[in-house]
């Protein structure tokens, strides 16, 4: 099943709070990318895992996973202290899956 479409619809009804929120701004275009399947662009994705968003964060996080660079460890070790449980679970998730490259 192919769930591009579907991510892509999530991405579009993010951006209306991303809109607004000028900090957030420059994180619009890789959200749209990772949706479309572009993965790589780690510091962005290490950059979006301090956005207020959580759902933006736990993203940011399973997207770090996938690219699965050594890079983005400091950060995802970072993550794994976030508030938010979800954050902290897609961190050590994609901490495992850096370490099993």
């Amino acid at each position: 099943m192919n769930t591009r479409p579907l991510l892509l619809l999530v991405a579009l009804a993010l951006l209306g709070p991303l809109a607004t929120a000028s900090a957030q701004a420059p994180l619009k275009r890789p959200l749209l990318n990772a949706c479309a399947g572009d993965r790589s662009n780690v510091p962005y994705w290490t950059n979006a895992l301090k956005a207020q968003d959580p759902q933006l964060r736990v993203r940011a996080a399973q997207n770090l996973g996938e690219a699965r660079s050594a890079a983005a460890v400091p950060a995802l070790m970072d993550a794994l202290k976030d508030e938010n449980p979800d954050v902290r679970l897609e961190a050590e998730r994609a901490l495992r899956k850096i370490n099993r490259r």
